[in-house]
């Protein structure tokens, strides 16, 4: 029996783009678009089983526009990882709640717009505080950066990661392996390596995969 492959792939739906629904592989190179996130879904399984001549076991991140490009900074969009677990409908409804808040707030993401994505635009992740840190990385591409968005009982932590091969890093930026936490950890341990008291003052910590 062959083997399944897993395959990250990103479901970004823009409101003023045609076709509404685009996708893009976060671990290999597949890209399109159709009209409904189903129909996307579809055309993404056959182009990534036909990249590497195998199954696989689409791992989808949807992703929604928060704020559109404009002529002064690049378009933010709000991401998320769909899981088939009891995690998923807190963290969608974080990431609701996450992309109203920039939606309602845009100059939140200004300090983001020179750290931007493989995709050359502003990536917001929404993710929970007993999320794997091996989710994180999954989500990170090899040339660019993602800021996390972790909520905590009262405050917001904003972690920006960026791949090994990103020029644009931030210069604070401290290498993941330096801080000796396994990827099985979770965000909530990481965040408390790096920033025990998150607060709404808290600057965005950086890490980098280099």
């Amino acid at each position: 029996m062959s083997e399944i492959r897993p395959v990250h792939v990103a479901f970004r739906h823009v409101t003023d783009a045609e076709p509404t629904w685009q996708y893009y592989g976060l671990d290999l190179p597949v890209v399109g678009g159709a009209d409904t996130l189903a129909q996307a879904q579809s055309l993404a399984v056959d182009a990534a089983e036909f990249v590497l001549g195998a199954s696989i076991e689409m791992i989808p991140v949807l992703e929604w526009q928060a704020v559109p490009a404009s002529d002064e900074a690049p378009a933010v969009y709000v991401r998320t990882l769909k899981t088939p677990d009891a995690q998923w409908p807190p963290r969608s409804d974080f990431a609701q709640w996450l992309r109203e808040r920039i939606a309602e707030q845009p100059g939140r993401c200004t300090s983001f717009a020179n750290q931007l994505s493989s995709t050359g635009d502003i990536v917001a992740c929404a993710i929970l505080p007993d999320d794997p840190i091996s989710q994180a990385l999954a989500q990170t591409p090899t040339h660019g950066t993602v800021h996390f968005a972790m909520p905590t009982a009262d405050n917001l932590c904003w972690l920006a990661i960026s791949g090994p091969d990103t020029d644009e890093r931030a210069p604070e930026a401290r290498p993941l392996r330096d801080l000796g936490i396994s990827n099985d950890a979770t965000m909530r341990e990481l965040m408390a390596r790096i920033e025990p008291t998150c607060t709404a003052d808290t600057p965005v910590r950086s890490l980098t995969l280099a």
